[in-house]
């Protein structure tokens, strides 16, 4: 018998699950990416030609799996059997994907690792050589899709705000999955019936409005989650398909135990986390692989962060540590999301960047509080770099072990310090992070004679910098009032 591997994958994401800023689309999008794994899985097994399947990873929305066959050209059939049926599919058809397979190579040619990179480059040139929309004939369209303006218009729908829209059968199908589907993902993903007890938010206003925060009324907190050199440790320790699926089990099993305890926390704490129409104010964008992307009101999210990086910060793969890179976007719930997303994912990876440290690599985060969300890509790195000390953006990084020292101190000191003052301070530091002008010496006499010396020096230790310290004050002054919520002992909790 013949090995072979498969992977597939479904690509322009851009298309298919950030065309829109509505939710239950984007939930659902993502859900069904989701699902198409196992349902290649299963389209593998049933192939008549094909022997005993093994699923060797599985992400968000791609999968990797190795089977036999008696024939090469049987492998080959396969292949177009799942291309076939992916097109068919009423829901994932609307969706697209590339799907390549391979011979295993003998350990002596490379084995696994040189069969998963021809897969990967396989994709990519596909992909390459693929349409960017999966666009379904429309015989009665009415016009373009109300939602994504792009594809034509056949399925009239209730709209947000009342009334009836017409929109495109791929915005349909996701929008159905995406209010149908995401109770049940939970229950899924822990293995406990959330959806007994738990209804989670169907819109972003249902996770961000509260009149009674005040400023932060109207707010979301987006938190992004990636593994920081996993292809690199994968590339050093998965030499054999075996491990790679270990490595994967890992990964997965810490995932979902993170995920069950965080509705454990929501279940504990139900009148922090319900909302308008008795939802939960929290959502999932992005799940599988080593990614992860949280939506929650924006009182709440340093604490998800906080609690986040110290659940992880035993992971490991047989005793290689798993690091992470976190971003975290605190803007108006109107913000663009598919904007909002990317600028988490590039807070990510200038966190990244700083945790690679040879010398002491480590789980790190970077913020950013935006009021207006109107920010271009390319003016980003100044953007930040004007609001960091002496202009060295990299001294905002977070370590992920100091977020919650870094909340504790700020919750102290903003009640006994003059804001006013801290704004003058900061305006300082951004000009010459050496400064230790009459501001920043009134500041510490203030902070000693209100008894909150200490609370001062924790979150220097806790900051890249003593300069870096009054800017994360600055910034996060509104953000942490409500960090007291759930003031849990984590290193009593269970893993």
């Amino acid at each position: 018998m013949l090995s072979y591997f498969l992977r597939f994958e479904g690509v322009n994401l851009d298309s298919f699950v950030y065309d829109t800023d509505r939710l239950p689309t984007i939930r659902g999008g993502s859900l069904l990416l989701l699902r198409a794994v196992g349902d290649v899985e299963i389209w593998l097994r049933e192939a008549s030609s094909v022997k005993k399947v093994e699923t060797v990873s599985r992400g968000a929305s791609a999968g990797l799996f190795r089977f036999g066959v008696e024939e090469p050209g049987a492998a080959e059939q396969a292949r177009e059997q799942i291309e076939r049926r992916l097109g068919e599919d009423p829901t994932l058809r609307h969706a697209t994907f590339v799907v390549d397979c391979t011979p295993e190579p003998p350990e002596a040619e490379g084995g696994f690792r040189r069969a998963a990179e021809r897969l990967l480059a396989k994709n990519r040139f596909r992909q390459m050589r693929s349409p960017s929309v999966a666009v379904t004939v429309a015989a009665e369209a009415t016009g373009p899709c109300a939602v994504d303006r792009v594809r034509p218009a056949v399925v009239p729908q209730g709209a947000p705000r009342g009334g009836k829209e017409s929109v495109s059968a791929s915005v349909a199908v996701r929008t159905r999955e995406g209010r149908e589907a995401k109770q049940k993902f939970y229950d899924d993903e822990t293995g406990k019936k959330w959806s007994d007890s738990m209804r989670f938010a169907y819109h972003f206003h249902q996770i961000a409005d509260d009149r009674e925060r005040g400023s932060l009324d109207g707010k979301i907190a987006v938190l992004h989650f990636d593994g920081n050199s996993f292809g690199e440790i994968q590339q050093r320790e998965c030499t054999t398909w075996q491990r790679q699926q270990k490595f994967d089990k890992t990964l997965r099993n810490y995932r979902r135990s993170l995920l069950a305890d965080i509705l454990s926390e929501f279940e504990m704490h139900p009148e922090e986390w319900r909302g308008l129409e008795n939802t939960y104010r929290f959502e999932t964008l992005l799940w599988g692989g080593d990614e992860m992307i949280w939506v929650v009101p924006a009182w709440h999210g340093w604490w998800l962060l906080s609690f986040a990086l110290e659940r992880m910060a035993d992971w490991n793969f047989e005793g290689v540590p798993l690091h992470h890179g976190a971003g975290l976007v605190f803007c108006h719930a109107k913000a663009p999301i598919r904007r909002i997303e990317r600028l988490a994912e590039k807070l990510t990876s200038l966190a990244k960047e700083v945790g690679k440290d040879k010398h002491d690599p480590r789980s790190t985060a970077a913020y950013q509080v935006l009021e207006s969300f109107d920010l271009a890509p390319e003016s980003f790195l100044p953007f930040r770099a004007a609001r960091s000390p002496g202009g060295a953006a990299e001294q905002m990084i977070v370590d992920g072990t100091n977020a919650r020292q870094i909340a504790q101190s700020i919750r102290t000191l903003g009640s006994v310090l003059p804001r006013g003052k801290v704004y003058r301070a900061v305006a300082e530091l951004a000009k010459n992070a050496a400064a230790d002008d009459t501001e920043i010496k009134s500041l510490r006499g203030i902070a000693k004679a209100q008894g909150a010396e200490a609370a001062l020096a924790g979150l220097e230790r806790a900051s890249a910098s003593p300069a870096a310290a009054w800017f994360h004050l600055a910034e996060l002054w509104d953000y942490l009032a409500e960090f007291s919520l759930q003031e849990t002992e984590v290193e009593n909790a269970p893993r």
